[in-house]
């Protein structure tokens, strides 16, 4: 069980199509917990490589060990899958490339990127992913960068 970060309006779009379908219910979604701004973190199996984002009814059973502990347990694998980050910056130091397992929104959620030098103070930061193993994470105030 990993963590991935995915926009709300991926879980509205999973809403309505349940609704649609006539199967809307809490047991149907994804599980999935308010992150920072429109962003949530959605709990989802990893199959090396392939991640299966479950409905609420498949964990009812890893769901007897406590809620809280389910969030832990997966933030925790998904520290360890990604782990190392490779974070490269280019010579002009606006752009910072980050390298994943296969878990790129995962960035998110891993402190080794927030307490990098190259974002002590740079204020807000624009994060692209760009495919399953790299994220750019650019701060926002470099209008420079080129993407």
């Amino acid at each position: 069980m990993v963590v991935l970060v995915a926009p709300m309006a991926a879980m509205d779009a999973q809403k309505e199509k349940l609704k649609s379908e006539g199967r809307l219910s809490d047991d149907n979604m994804p599980i999935h917990r308010p992150l920072v701004g429109d962003l949530v973190e959605v709990l989802a199996i990893n199959h090396g490589g392939d991640v299966e984002i479950p409905q609420l009814w498949m964990f009812a059973n890893i769901f007897k060990q406590g809620q809280q502990n389910t969030w832990v347990t997966a933030l925790r694998n998904t520290s360890r899958i990604t782990q190392p980050v490779s974070v490269e910056t280019e010579k002009n130091g606006e752009l910072v490339v980050t390298t994943l397992n296969g878990l790129s929104s995962s960035v998110l959620i891993e402190d080794q990127i927030w307490s990098s030098p190259q974002f002590q103070g740079s204020g807000d930061i624009v994060v692209m992913v760009t495919a399953t193993d790299s994220s750019w994470v650019i701060p926002a105030v470099q209008s420079s960068c080129r993407i």
